[in-house]
């Protein structure tokens, strides 16, 4: 190679290393720095806001790419962040995974147990798995016309028999024992396999009671009375006393700072990650396009048997 060459490819590289440092401030001065946060108002301590918003998956609180956080993770930065002094988590979500459900649950009660509390704000929909999250908080704060309870367990599963009669496809299964292919497509369910199944939503529903009455400090028969599946509006929800009052945002940020004997205008903070533009984006793979991707991803359903608390 000679000099030329030479000269023109470190002139070549050294353009894309500017470039990319300028993409990088770009991205930094229009968010915050990973670790830190924005807030609506200047001074006081700081009450997180966190938004749980949509169908809650395994991409809820599994790692995510691109350095993007969800609220698993945002939960947990609230835990460790010094700055906080209590949370309010704002559901809006029809439920979804049961394991992602209470994974979050689990978060919230380990997020007080650092001694902050958490208050649990439902705006249009806190239902089956977004309110078994709901239960783990110190408070929840609903909005009249929330629809909220659907406390239940659904497993779904499609009879495509006459569909592929009707344009000539046969399943072919060869399996290692007789429940392999349980809630097959192809064919009727056994009552055998219905016990199998029964049992298990027997076993789940009994995981979403016990939660519900530890973390809303009622009677386990009481919930079980109402634990079918009917969903309520918030203001019956207040009578049933699955939630604490009603009101808005607001009230919950003044329930949240009252309850960490917060002394004046409580700073809200909201997590935001910076988010790269421009060349940085296409070289990390962290632009508007592969978010819309992981999105899409975690709304495909797994194989195999899928156990939700969801509001269908």
């Amino acid at each position: 190679m000679d000099t030329r060459t030479r000269r023109i490819g470190l002139a070549i590289l050294g353009l894309c290393a500017l470039v990319t440092l300028v993409a990088a401030a770009i991205g930094l001065s229009r968010g915050t720095a990973a670790g830190g946060a924005t807030g609506f108002s200047r001074g006081g301590s700081g009450i997180a806001l966190i938004k749980l918003d949509g169908t809650i998956t395994d991409a809820t609180v599994a790692p995510s790419r691109g350095g993007r956080e969800n609220v698993y993770a945002q939960l947990q930065r609230a835990e460790r962040d010094r700055a906080v002094k209590a949370v309010v988590l704002r559901v809006n979500s029809p439920g979804g995974s049961a394991t992602a459900s209470q994974a979050l649950y689990d978060q919230v009660r380990r997020v007080r147990a650092a001694g902050k509390p958490v208050v649990i704000h439902f705006t249009d929909v806190a239902a089956s798995g977004g309110y078994y999250v709901g239960a783990a908080g110190d408070r929840i704060v609903s909005q009249p016309a929330t629809i909220t309870g659907s406390i239940g367990v659904i497993i779904t599963s499609y009879d495509l028999r006459g569909l592929q009669e009707k344009v000539g496809v046969q399943e072919r299964v060869i399996k290692s024992g007789p429940y392999k292919d349980i809630l097959s497509a192809s064919r009727d369910i056994t009552p055998e396999e219905r016990a199998i199944l029964d049992k298990l939503i027997g076993d789940t529903l009994d995981q979403f009671v016990r939660a519900v009455a530890e973390g809303r400090r009622l009677p386990e028969a009481e919930v079980r009375q109402i634990a079918d599946g009917r969903v309520f509006s918030g203001t019956e929800a207040l009578r049933l006393r699955l939630v604490d009052e009603i009101g808005d945002d607001h009230r919950a940020v003044r329930l949240a700072a009252e309850l960490a004997g917060v002394r004046g205008e409580p700073r809200v903070i909201i997590y935001e990650p910076p988010r790269p533009t421009g060349l940085l984006a296409l070289l990390n793979g962290r632009g508007p396009g592969a978010e819309a991707l992981e999105d899409l991803e975690s709304l495909v359903p797994a194989p195999g048997i899928s156990v939700r608390y969801e509001w269908r």
